[in-house]
């Protein structure tokens, strides 16, 4: 009887669920259309990956560049300059690449948060809801159709996440799956090398499952073809990879108020502040579950891959808030920790369904779906404002074209503006050459721009004059972007100087 009542339920929420996912998908698409044809940047510094990947096609490695020309820092990992470089190969320095390969990566996640709750519940209603709930989360919103790592990296990480979630104690394990899962977590790590979580949940799953020769294959596995990587990297950089990802890295400037700031911000963001409501309600009508556990039961809540998937959760909240305190940290440092909270409301969802308290579940569903709409709303209101400012940013773009010569060096905060005008790149990441953390690299940039050296200088804002009075600013006859980031075209006074 009590099973038919929660079926009935479950029946009746369903379309509900479906309706919130159409809802969410079509402003998602909508979003991801409007990146995708944008022809410029969107203002995440996205066309830096090209010199990487440029090297990477040369046969050079890209973390060997930080103090020679072209001068560039490589802060992501090999694997996705290797994704940027097959693009690049293919299509030419083209964005849209990149853009697509995000939106891949955030299908895939959608995927490995849906087949984990379904594992674990073998719910359908919960499967619905936490493809709702990962639709919902707003730091993958913010970062679906730009190219960058982060979402590539996630869909690596959760992808090893779901294969592991899915093997069962009393089946045997394929090697070919535990290779999977070493290549997968390998390749998130090289990806972006934040994702060291899921490799410990790994683990620690396959001993919940008393797989212990599989947990050795998977660690051994793992630390020798990451430290094999690392040294190969470091070894063809001449030392530049472990400079720029360890030594360097270890001077950017780090602050626990930048940290505040941060999830202070997430909180204002709905379906995040929902989640941690629905969370809390769990906790507290959960908070007697570890009184007076028997042995016995004990072992049983150590073995549950439930409490792992909580316990990962809380050891993300903590990663994510202190990562994100690091120079440059915004909602991308929650994306692992948004797509783990889709898979805990989703549990969650399911214990409200089977303990018969259909208001919270309704609840959930309402302000999953009010809340990510929301968000995604102001989101496209941005892009709004980005394609206001496409006029202004065609002038720019053919203004270059006009006064650069052809086989010049530019430096450039959005790349794609003098590479497509025939331009050679100079200084990827323009905010470590100008970083107090970095007086050496400082001290390059300085020396390059006052020998006149670049043919347009492209920057982000009026004053670069007042540093280096070598360099005039052309005014556009467009007024400067409403509500997005303007950039300012300099030339030198004299024709640039050729390298020595």
């Amino acid at each position: 009887m009590e099973n038919e009542k929660i079926k009935r339920f479950g029946g009746e929420i369903s379309p509900f669920i479906r309706i919130g996912i159409a809802i969410l998908g079509v402003l998602l698409l909508s979003l991801i259309i409007s990146r995708l044809v944008y022809p410029f940047g969107v203002g995440a510094w996205e066309a830096f990956s090209w010199m990487p990947a440029t090297h990477l096609l040369e046969g050079k490695s890209p973390y060997a560049f930080a103090v020679t020309p072209p001068y560039g820092m490589s802060p992501y990992g090999i694997v996705y300059y290797a994704l940027i470089a097959v693009g690049v190969e293919i299509f030419g320095y083209q964005i849209w690449f990149g853009r697509i390969l995000s939106v891949l990566a955030f299908v895939v996640c959608i995927w490995a948060v849906v087949r984990i709750v379904g594992k674990l519940t073998h719910g359908k209603e919960a499967v619905w809801f936490a493809c709702l709930a990962g639709l919902a989360m707003f730091p993958a919103q913010i970062w679906i159709s730009v190219m960058r790592s982060d979402l590539i990296a996630a869909a690596f990480a959760f992808s090893a996440l779901a294969l592991v979630f899915s093997l069962e104690e009393d089946k045997k394990i394929s090697f070919r799956s535990v290779s999977a899962m070493i290549l997968l977590s390998s390749a998130a790590f090289f990806t972006k090398q934040t994702y060291l979580l899921p490799i410990g949940i790994i683990f620690l799953r396959f001993l919940q499952l008393k797989k212990w020769r599989e947990a050795v294959i998977f660690a051994v596995g793992l630390v020798l073809l990451v430290s094999g990587g690392i040294f190969l990297l470091n070894q063809t950089s001449s030392g530049g990879y472990v400079w720029q990802h360890f030594t360097h890295a270890q001077r950017l400037p780090y602050s626990l108020a930048h940290a505040t700031v941060v999830f202070t911000e997430m909180l204002t963001r709905p379906t995040f502040f929902f989640s941690l409501v629905c969370l809390i309600i769990f906790a507290f009508q959960n908070r007697k579950f570890f009184n007076r556990l028997s042995r016995a039961e004990a072992i049983k809540v150590v073995r549950s891959p439930k409490v792992l998937i909580f316990g990962y959760l809380l050891l993300s909240f903590v990663w994510s808030f202190f990562s994100a305190g690091r120079n440059g940290g915004s909602a991308n440092y929650y994306i692992e920790n948004s797509f783990l909270l889709a898979i805990a409301i989703g549990l969650i969802f399911e214990h409200f369904k089977r303990n018969a308290l259909p208001n919270l579940a309704l609840a959930m569903i309402f302000l999953l779906t009010v809340g990510g709409a929301v968000q995604i709303t102001r989101i496209l209101r941005g892009e709004y404002f980005r394609w206001q400012s496409l006029s202004y940013y065609r002038e720019v773009f053919e203004t270059v074209g006009k006064v650069v010569p052809p086989d010049s060096k530019c430096i450039s905060i959005e790349a794609e503006m003098v590479v497509w005008n025939g331009c050679a790149f100079n200084f990827d990441d323009h905010e470590e050459y100008n970083g107090t953390w970095s007086p050496e690299l400082i001290e390059i940039f300085e020396r390059e721009i006052k020998a006149g050296r670049y043919a347009a200088v492209l920057w982000m804002d009026d004053k670069f004059t007042e540093r280096f009075p070598n360099y005039r600013l052309i005014k556009m006859s467009q007024s400067l972007p409403e509500k997005f980031f303007p950039i300012y075209l300099y030339v030198p006074e004299k024709p640039p100087m050729k390298s020595e």
